[in-house]
């Protein structure tokens, strides 16, 4: 799958690829998981830490986050929707749609450094509670294992 999620693009050589999320449930009711089986690869893919994606998700849905796992029963289609968003968001250059990016964290701020064409962008959600997650833990673009 490739990373802009666009399914139109049918390239095989195509560069900017992710993995497709790979879940597994654990346990019954109120005690149900979801775990990524594949998260560390797919942060790989995306080059941002495997906690902020986490953490993302965790904000998204509302629930609590350990390592790999999702407190709660959340479906492959769910969990494919918010990681687009992410991704969009997040990863995805405004100005050439490539996800060469990374972060730029000056005091407040952050915006997002394109490698390929050199835009930089302060266009981030600033109500979301990622961007405190991101300025307070300075997050590089290291994959955290």
């Amino acid at each position: 799958m490739n990373i802009t999620n666009n399914e139109n693009m049918e390239d095989e050589f195509f560069r900017y690829k992710r993995p497709d999320i790979v879940l597994n449930y654990e346990g019954h009711g109120k005690n149900t998981k979801t775990i990524i089986l594949n998260l560390l690869e797919l942060a790989n893919s995306l080059s941002r830490p495997s906690t902020e994606i986490m953490k993302y998700f965790s904000y998204e849905f509302g629930t609590q986050t350990k390592q790999n796992t999702l407190k709660g029963m959340f479906s492959k289609t769910d969990m494919n929707n918010i990681l687009h968003k992410y991704i969009q968001e997040y990863i995805i250059c405004s100005l050439c749609s490539l996800p060469s990016t990374s972060y730029k964290i000056k005091k407040s701020k952050i915006k997002i450094i394109c490698s390929a064409c050199g835009n930089e962008s302060s266009k981030l959600p600033s109500e979301h509670k990622i961007i405190n997650y991101i300025q307070k833990n300075k997050i590089s673009n290291k994959i955290v294992m």
